[in-house]
This record gives structure tokens, C-alpha cells and sequence, in this order.
């Protein structure tokens, strides 16, 4: 019963399939989320060779490791920090890190997000009013 009725609302209003089609293909890929992220993802980076462009993979490196580095549920750090970081590495000899090398460039995205919201106001809105 639910069904015809979303793909009638769907079919008159088509603007909303851009919003929809992501929303469900990333409901099926959650339960996926550390799997996908382990095998294609992080790789194990030499602490030596940090630098502020890395972020790192908290959530599947062990508690231990964490208390150790003095790292909490932050994954990027300033030079600064990471100077902090290899110091504690090398004081409890931790040699390799996990590291999300093989992420996408946000940057660009939250550049045009920003021009359309900029333009248009709540884009959300606007297009449930269409």
C-alpha cells in the first residue's frame, strides 16, 4: 500500500529522487560501514610519517592504542598536535597507525552546497514546494 503511493509522489516530484536515491543507497551501505572501511579505505601508515592531511581511522583503531596517543573521537589534528602524538608514539613504542588514505576531497562539494544554499536559501524546502 505504501509503495505505489511513494512512487506516485516520487513521479510528481522528481526533484526529490535527487534526495531519496542517496538516502536509501546509504541505509543498505550502514550496516556495511567498518567492513567497506577496512577493506578499501584505511591502510596502516608509519606513525613518522604523519602529516595534518591524514585522518585517522578512530573507530577501528583498539582503546588501548587510543589512551596511549592521548587520541579521543577526533580524526584530523594540526602539526602541533600530531608533534604531541609521535612523541607518545615513540615513548610507548607504537610503530603503525590506521589511517583513512583513500578518502574523497569534500571541499569542492561543501563549496557548491554553500553557493546553492547562498542562492536559493533552504534548497530542501524549495523543493517540496515545486
Amino acid at each position: 500500500m505504501f509503495m505505489p503511493l511513494f512512487i506516485l509522489w516520487i513521479y510528481f516530484r522528481l526533484s526529490m529522487v535527487a534526495i531519496i536515491i542517496p538516502m536509501i543507497l546509504g541505509a543498505f551501505l550502514i550496516p556495511f560501514k567498518d567492513t567497506i572501511l577496512e577493506r578499501y579505505v584505511v591502510i596502516e601508515k608509519n606513525v613518522e610519517d604523519l602529516n595534518d592531511d591524514d585522518v585517522i581511522a578512530v573507530e577501528l583503531i583498539d582503546e588501548e592504542i587510543k589512551k596511549k596517543l592521548g587520541i579521543s573521537s577526533r580524526k584530523t589534528f594540526f602539526e602541533m598536535e600530531l608533534k604531541k602524538i609521535k612523541e607518545e608514539a615513540r615513548k610507548h613504542n607504537i610503530k603503525k597507525i590506521l589511517v583513512s588514505e583513500h578518502l574523497p576531497k569534500f571541499v569542492p562539494y561543501l563549496f557548491i552546497s554553500l553557493l546553492v544554499n547562498l542562492a536559493f536559501g533552504d534548497a530542501f524546502l524549495w523543493m517540496l514546494s515545486i
